[in-house]
């Protein structure tokens, strides 16, 4: 619907212009949105597709954006705070209660902006968002898409086998025998998962990187060094944005240069500082270009466990947050 009065009435983009901005970009494309129909106001695809396209909306708009205090695209930018929260796997109670303020601002806006668009019975869910949290923690911990993603398994079975009588049996079988098959060897995979990686010489790098890694006691003999791993499901690479701290709208990020694992269990990360501030106009964060010291840091110290990508639009560095990183008053 804001995409529609965004193309027809605002004519600031034209479909074709974002439907191909979708096709070609690169990053973080998984769960990456489909092509926007131009023939009805419903976004197609899955819930997760549909998160992929609000996050990084700003980012394939950056420079298609001519009015960013226009009234729609100031709700575009709530939603997004709002999916923000909502979605983050860590909540403290100061950003339950600002949750609560912004949903309520978000449906009476619509309201307002749109009175001939009925609210629907998940409008009114989302205003008890706040209470759920403070009374069951982050709700993304206890959502149903994990449910859901299970029937993708039965779908597959059902498009290849092309036998559609008696599907219950059919479907029963088959995921019996996955679960055989799984029961036999691990059924979780490795916690580390590392791809070329070397013996570490700490001797090779300047001496800003030697005193980053002074205090972590590493050597030949008890680290390697790599630049992919992906620990509990979740990659990291060089190149990547982790959150180290949120102050005040402006976030200090490290720009991953090298990861180090010693003795096969305690995951190091040489980091570049680097400060983003938020831009109101887009609801993203603009990353400094200079560059910054060299720390070292713990994975599991991290304030965010979530990896982030930066993109160069319009001559700046910009960060679509996944999430809202924890924070509290």
């Amino acid at each position: 619907m804001y995409l529609q009065f965004l193309v027809k009435s605002r004519k600031w983009f034209s479909y074709d212009v974002l439907n191909r901005r979708i096709v070609t970009f690169r990053g973080e494309s998984q769960n990456k949105a489909n092509v926007v129909p131009t023939n009805g106001t419903k976004l197609g695809g899955h819930a997760a597709q549909n998160w992929w396209l609000l996050r990084f909306l700003p980012v394939l708009l950056h420079d298609k954006v001519r009015d960013a205090k226009d009234e729609i695209w100031q709700l575009v930018l709530l939603l997004r705070q709002v999916v923000e929260l909502v979605c983050a796997p860590a909540v403290s109670e100061s950003q339950a209660a600002y949750m609560k303020v912004l949903i309520e601002e978000y449906i009476e806006t619509r309201h307002l902006l749109f009175p001939l668009k009925k609210l629907r019975p998940k409008h009114h869910y989302l205003l008890h968002y706040s209470d759920l949290t403070l009374q069951f923690g982050p709700l993304i911990r206890i959502w149903t898409m994990r449910f859901e993603s299970k029937h993708s398994y039965f779908k597959r079975c059902i498009r290849a086998s092309k036998n559609f009588r008696n599907i219950t049996k059919s479907l029963s079988e088959r995921h019996q025998l996955l679960q055989a098959y799984q029961s036999r060897g691990n059924l979780f995979s490795p916690e580390l998962i590392m791809s070329d990686c070397t013996r570490f010489y700490p001797e090779l790098y300047d001496s800003q990187v030697k005193d980053a890694f002074k205090v972590f006691d590493v050597s030949p003999s008890n680290a390697v060094v790599t630049n992919k791993i992906t620990v509990r499901g979740t990659c990291y690479a060089n190149d990547m944005l982790v959150i180290l701290s949120c102050e005040g709208g402006e976030l200090t990020l490290g720009l991953i240069a090298c990861i180090v694992v010693k003795q096969q269990k305690t995951v190091l990360l040489l980091l570049r500082q680097k400060r983003a501030s938020l831009d109101p106009d887009l609801g993203v964060f603009e990353v400094e270009s200079e560059g910054g010291t060299f720390i070292c840091q713990r994975l599991d110290g991290l304030l965010d466990y979530i990896p982030l990508r930066h993109y160069c639009r319009g001559g700046r560095l910009l960060v679509a947050l996944k999430h809202s990183p924890p924070w509290s008053l």
